[in-house]
């Protein structure tokens, strides 16, 4: 048996090697999941099968148009992901137009339409080519991945879509997603949910505000004490 200063030895290089092999970038990363699929798995199992290969078709088709990546999926949830500067407006922009066509051409179940929620995060992450099924795929890790399904989970309403980020943005980026909403009407809600941050003010400017600018200030809204954190509610 080793002693423990091998053991500790042994456990800092296993340490040392994985920070090694991992990768830092700066991406957008989206969530989705089917609301009520439990429900809608109980009432037509079979319909189920064939709306979630209806919606894979949709996937497949928009999100490759906005140059997003389809990372892996979970039961009925996507991962996704877009690199480059236009990362988080091409998520937004894929986001909108998935919910779109949910909305024109909704997906039967019975009698009750699929609709999904989304939440988006832009950021800083770590790559790392993990074991998946026998392959060796890339996975993402770090908060900005955190940061989106708890945007998916914890505030996108149905059929709209919620983004946050953990960087801030420059000024022609900020511009272009407003633009975007703005232009097709559509409502931000800003949305404050439970999360650790410091206590610190900041000066109301109306603009979009990063989630790690948000750790040092209050939020959009009016609220006291900590433990808030603002994020954007689209209403499609």
């Amino acid at each position: 048996m080793k002693n423990q200063n091998e053991m500790l030895s042994f456990q800092l290089w296993e340490s040392a090697n994985s920070l090694a092999s991992l990768s830092e970038t700066k991406q957008a990363i989206m969530f989705t999941d089917v609301k009520g699929s439990s429900k809608l798995w109980n009432i037509h199992k079979d319909g189920m099968f064939r709306a979630l290969d209806q919606h894979e078709k949709v996937m497949e088709r928009i999100v490759p148009k906005y140059k997003g990546e389809i990372i892996k999926t979970i039961g009925d949830s996507y991962m996704v992901g877009w690199s480059g500067k236009d990362a988080l407006f091409n998520a937004i922009s894929a986001g909108i137009d998935i919910q779109d066509e949910l909305d024109k051409n909704p997906i039967m179940i019975k009698t009750k339409p699929l609709t999904i929620r989304m939440g988006i995060s832009f950021g800083p992450l770590y790559k790392k080519k993990v074991n998946i099924q026998g392959k060796k795929l890339w996975d993402y890790f770090g908060n900005t991945v955190n940061t989106a399904s708890r945007m998916e989970s914890m505030v996108s309403d149905a059929g709209d879509l919620a983004f946050s980020f953990t960087d801030s943005l420059d000024d022609t980026q900020e511009k272009k997603i407003l633009d975007l909403l703005e232009s097709n009407n559509h409502k931000v809600n800003i949305i404050d949910y439970q999360h650790k941050c410091y206590t610190g003010k900041r000066k109301r400017s109306g603009r979009l505000l990063s989630e790690l600018q948000l750790h040092t200030c209050e939020p959009l809204s009016k609220l006291k004490g900590v433990d808030k954190v603002t994020a954007y509610n689209v209403k499609l």
